[in-house]
């Protein structure tokens, strides 16, 4: 017969859950960058200092384009 392996809890603090694992959702946050990023949504040229929390993408949000949106569809 094979060993019987006790398995003991690890010291200090637990390891956070990866976002993804949590069920998340995607949500635009505000970066505290020096430079503005490129939105990465397909056909936008424009730069903003929004990124997404779940997928860290840069994706621009304004009155006529919500590429968060459309991104995440």
């Amino acid at each position: 017969m094979g060993k019987i392996l006790k398995i003991s809890a690890p010291d200090g603090p637990r390891k956070k859950k990866p976002m993804s694992r949590l069920g998340a959702r995607h949500m635009p946050e505000m970066m505290d960058t020096n430079h503005a990023e490129r939105c990465r949504n397909k056909g936008c040229r424009s730069k903003t200092y929004m990124r997404c929390t779940k997928c860290k993408m840069f994706l621009c949000i304004t009155k006529k384009r919500k590429c968060v949106q459309d991104y995440q569809r």
